[in-house]
């Protein structure tokens, strides 16, 4: 008897060893990022779907699709997408990665805008521009190969959008 609970004991070891071996993901996350922390001014964190408590946001931490992240005051948190595209949260901003796609013949993201300001630099990569789309409550705005800022203030429900910027090709547009 006392060989048949030492087993368990060991299998049980084994087993646990397994599991801490495995990377943490959070189950609303993907095996592999969409993309990374580049810079954090100030105070920003990110909550993964499903979880109910934020953490802080660190240079370099990885994103992943679902993630909502959020700053505070005098904050604001820059990403590098996988596709090279460059989306800044400005102060007391909240968004979340919806959707993210990055194959040969697409590469494409859209976040939802929640409240607050978010800058998207999107890039031409390979001869093609990457689209991103941002929806917010009351509009949804897309660009492609340009830079476009988008607003969303919940008091006033009113979308405002931007297009800072275009390359001048037919594919550079917001």
């Amino acid at each position: 008897m006392a060989i048949t609970d030492g087993k368990h004991v060991v299998l049980g070891i084994v087993l646990l060893c397994g599991v801490l071996a495995v990377p943490l993901w959070s189950w609303g996350q993907t095996a592999e990022s969409i993309g990374k922390v580049l810079a954090v001014e100030g105070v920003a964190e990110v909550r993964a779907a499903p979880a109910t408590e934020w953490e802080r946001l660190r240079f370099k931490d990885l994103i992943f699709l679902n993630d909502t992240l959020r700053t505070a005051a005098n904050s604001k948190v820059k990403v590098l997408l996988r596709d090279d595209s460059i989306m800044t949260l400005a102060e007391q901003s909240e968004m979340q990665f919806t959707d993210f796609l990055l194959t040969d013949q697409q590469r494409r993201s859209i976040v939802n805008l929640f409240v607050g300001k978010v800058r998207m630099l999107t890039t031409r990569l390979f001869g093609g521009g990457s689209f991103a789309e941002v929806h917010t409550p009351n509009a949804v705005a897309g660009v492609r190969g340009s830079d476009e800022h988008i607003a969303y203030d919940a008091a006033t429900r009113q979308t405002t959008v931007l297009c800072a910027s275009g390359g001048g090709s037919q594919d550079d547009h917001c």
